[in-house]
């Protein structure tokens, strides 16, 4: 309900770290999240569906335009990012992501101060 020059935003992406840190004991994947001041240099998209014949991932920004989007905050364009930018889980169980993982992203999002998200998906 704000204007989005006083809008803080979140950023989610849909890869994961590349130590693998985002998985339990099981192999299950959870939410993750990392300061937006020092981002990896590249994230784990190895498990992901996207077309690997005429694109790649070797540029983080062009899947997590954290750059991009500080630049256009810099020019008023909305209030800022949150401090961490998180990694949200693509599993394929409904009930996983209803129980636990949309929770979990809502609590860090809410912690964060943020008014608004966008998904920056593979």
């Amino acid at each position: 309900s704000k204007p989005l020059p006083q809008t803080r935003i979140a950023l989610l992406t849909t890869a994961s770290p590349l130590d693998g840190s985002n998985k339990d004991a099981k192999g299950w994947r959870h939410a993750w999240s990392a300061p937006i001041n020092t981002p990896p240099d590249a994230l784990d998209t190895s498990d992901l569906a996207w077309d690997r014949e005429t694109t790649h991932t070797n540029d983080r920004e062009s899947y997590l335009p954290l750059q991009a989007a500080a630049a256009l905050a810099r020019e008023g364009r909305f209030a800022g990012l949150t401090p961490r930018f998180h990694g949200v889980p693509t599993e394929y169980s409904i009930r996983k992501t209803n129980a636990q993982d949309a929770p979990d992203i809502l609590a860090r999002l809410r912690d964060d101060g943020a008014d608004a998200a966008i998904l920056c998906a593979i």
